[in-house]
Parts: C-alpha cells; structure tokens; sequence
C-alpha cells in the first residue's frame, strides 16, 4: 500500500496507483461550505474552532481530524493574507477585503457576494493611486518554508500550495464581471472563415 504522497507521485508520474489520490479540503474547490463543514463536525463529534480559507467564499478550512476521515491525501498550506489599508469589516454580514472588493451576506444565503467592483470606472490614470495589496510583504511568508518543511519531513502527505484567487478572477471582481467581458480590442483580429 502507497502512504498518500506516493500515491500522488505516482499518478503525476502517468503510473497506477493503488487508487485513485484524494485531495479533500487541499482548496476551495475541494472542501465544504462552512456551514455545512460544522453540521459535517458535529456529526463526526470534531469540537475545533471553525476556521476558513476564504471569508468570502465561506470555504471551510478542514481539520487534520477531518481529513485522517475522510481519506485525504493532501494537506494545504498558503500565504497570510497581504497587508492592505483598504481591508475592513463594514458589519457581521459585509466586509472590504484587501483589494477593495465590498462583501455582503445576504440573507438565508451561505457565502458572500460581491456587490461592489472598486474599480469598475476606473482609468489607466486612477490605477497609480490606488491602495494596492502588499503581496510581497514578509509577514504573508512567514514561516511557509518551515511548514512546508514540516508537512514534507513529518507527514506522508502530498503538500498542496495555495495562491488564492486567480488573476482573472481578481480582475473581474476589482472591475466587475459585466465590464471585464465587455473589454474589446482596440484592433479585430482578423479569423479565418470556416468552409
């Protein structure tokens, strides 16, 4: 039998594993809702404070507990978040995350929505005075190669990075889904006609 690290090694490598590596709660799109991770702790008897990857999106950050579980065979680690002068908590059901993005809650609805896009009517002008994030501030790495480290030497895990969000999805939320696909070149490209 594989311990879990090998298992993935060996799928990445094109090669058959014993089965099929798991990756619960490795990232946003592998793990639950918050929400639904507490009934899930309750069930399985888990009495650790609930903790998220994103305030956001509500995705639960699981627990090893959790994880040993349900089989999973990787363990996430990611940056802090960055330093941002524009991050603030409006209410208990809205918040500025640090680039700007303004969250609401609403009612009887388990995550946050965007509901309004900083820079939706911005120019190329507004962009040099904008309070950008520090995502190279040495508080957001601090001690990520020791955890890493950790992770690899102490654990027959597979250690999964975390980035965050991704650049188109940052920019749709800073402008506005509608206003970042209505962008046009400013010269057409010519296509070739299909016969």
């Amino acid at each position: 039998m594989l311990t879990p690290r090998e298992r993935v090694l060996c799928a990445l490598n094109h090669e058959e594993p014993d089965r099929v590596p798991l990756f619960i709660g490795t990232s946003g799109a592998t793990t639950l809702l918050a929400a639904a991770y507490e009934r899930l702790k309750a069930h399985l008897g888990v009495k650790e404070e609930p903790r998220v990857m994103s305030a956001a999106m509500q995705y639960a950050h699981m627990d090893e507990e959790v994880l040993v579980t349900l089989g999973s065979d990787g363990r996430p680690f990611f940056p802090r978040p960055a330093p941002s002068p524009l991050r603030r908590e409006v209410s208990p059901e809205e918040f500025i995350d640090e680039w700007g993005v303004h969250w609401r809650m609403p009612p009887g609805v388990a995550y946050y929505e965007a509901v309004d896009a900083p820079l939706r009517d911005a120019t190329i002008e507004d962009l040099d005075g904008y309070s950008w994030p520090d995502l190279a501030h040495p508080g957001r790495f601090k001690n990520l190669a020791d955890e890493a480290r950790f992770l690899h030497e102490n654990t027959p895990y597979a250690v999964v990075a975390l980035s965050g969000v991704s650049p188109h999805e940052t920019i749709y939320l800073m402008r506005g889904l509608d206003t970042w696909w209505a962008i046009r070149p400013t010269s057409q490209v010519s296509r070739p006609r299909i016969k």
